[in-house]
């Protein structure tokens, strides 16, 4: 996320490129060369923009450090719980407050621009017109460029948060993650940012009706409709944006359905960045973790050929501990048909609800499936860390 270019497409990153040029030529009608010296200001002032703009936006958000200047996979696979949920509350935080700074920082990188075109470039107009107009554009520009950049990083982030968890298994944390306290707006901010992109967009062309009062109907008309034509490409574009990102979110909700095989393997869902999608998978992970627990009603521990049953107790909290010098372990339940096999060194702590197994001075070798009995069983193996 250090550069916009992270999160932006190269299209919108185009679309961005003749709104902020287009508006210029139809309304302002400024000379090759005064149009030439405006552009590489621009060009100058992003420079500068650019330079400050990480350090400005972790200042603002610390815990943004971990993904802003790149994602650090050493780093983030040693994140405690509590770690993980604060990741994951900064990056759902992270494109309403990225879409504000870019919003404030064009404005601010455009003063020199604006300086320019007042005081610098011929018109017929007052200055009053003259400033109007430009900052009637670079309205038109910001609130469109904060439209793209918010829903581009929701996109943008919620795919990171899926490969993270294809990387690492956030799954407990997904499922224990609460976004209730948390309300970014979505709904307003988009709302907002279609109205205050036509707002702007009448202004102009009123302005545009207003500089060329002497010129012919055909003429006057077709400037308008090209203001409109320029504006109905940002919200046809913003529009798209918002439906690939829901759409997209729907999808892989039904992907992680389609997975489900009432045999045991019930996929977590990693969270969108957005609430309303975020709350549903939530839910899903939430139940899925009930339907768990309801199957671990029984579970049959066998030591060495040894069979011992221990029931669930306390809600399927169970915690099991085994300690043996050498032989084999194998834990199943009773339900489902799965079973467990190890081969044992050492102590084995198992957490049957959280299906985790922690070895002491023991690393994971092989996985495979089988199925006895029509269900999936899975076995892990083992052995002494060297």
């Amino acid at each position: 996320m250090k550069n916009l270019s992270d999160c932006v497409s190269f299209k919108d990153q185009f679309i961005q490129f003749v709104a902020s040029l287009l508006p210029v030529i139809v309304i302002l009608q400024p000379s090759f060369k005064e149009f030439l010296i405006l552009y590489v200001l621009e060009v100058i002032m992003v420079s500068i923009a650019k330079r400050y703009d990480g350090y400005i936006y972790t200042r603002i958000d610390p815990v943004s450090k971990n993904y802003f200047f790149g994602l650090d996979n050493e780093i983030i696979s040693k994140f405690s719980d509590d770690e993980k949920r604060s990741f994951i509350h900064s990056i759902m935080r992270f494109p309403a407050r990225r879409a504000q700074q870019v919003f404030i920082t064009s404005f601010l990188k455009s003063i020199p621009s604006i300086l320019v075109v007042v005081f610098y470039w011929s018109y017929e107009d007052s200055r009053w017109v003259q400033l109007w107009g430009i900052v009637g554009i670079l309205f038109l520009n910001a609130f469109y460029f904060y439209g793209m950049v918010f829903l581009s990083a929701h996109t943008f982030l919620s795919n990171k948060i899926k490969k993270i968890h294809e990387l690492y298994d956030w799954g407990k944390v997904f499922r224990n993650f609460s976004v209730k306290d948390f309300n970014d707006g979505f709904q307003l901010q988009i709302v907002f940012t279609f109205i205050a992109v036509i707002g702007w967009t009448l202004i102009l062309q009123s302005q545009v009706i207003y500089q060329n009062q002497s010129e012919e109907k055909i003429v006057l008309i077709s400037k308008v409709l090209m203001v409109a034509v320029f504006t109905f490409f940002l919200l046809g574009n913003m529009f798209y944006l918002l439906k690939r990102f829901f759409v997209s979110g729907l999808h892989d909700i039904f992907d992680r359905l389609d997975q489900i095989d009432f045999k045991g393997n019930y996929s977590i869902m990693p969270l969108h960045t957005e609430k309303i999608l975020a709350r549903f998978e939530i839910s899903f992970n939430l139940l899925v973790y009930r339907l768990r627990i309801s199957e671990l009603d029984y579970w049959l521990v066998g030591i060495n050929g040894q069979k011992k049953s221990i029931p669930e107790t306390d809600a399927g909290h169970t915690r099991l501990r085994i300690d043996c010098e050498e032989g084999h372990l194998q834990i199943s339940y009773y339900i489902g048909f799965w079973s467990r096999l190890f081969e044992i060194r050492k102590e084995i702590v198992y957490d049957p609800i959280a299906d985790e197994y922690i070895p002491n001075g023991l690393v994971l070798l092989a996985y495979k499936d089988t199925d006895p009995l029509g269900y999936s069983s899975s076995f892990l193996e083992f052995a002494p860390v060297k």
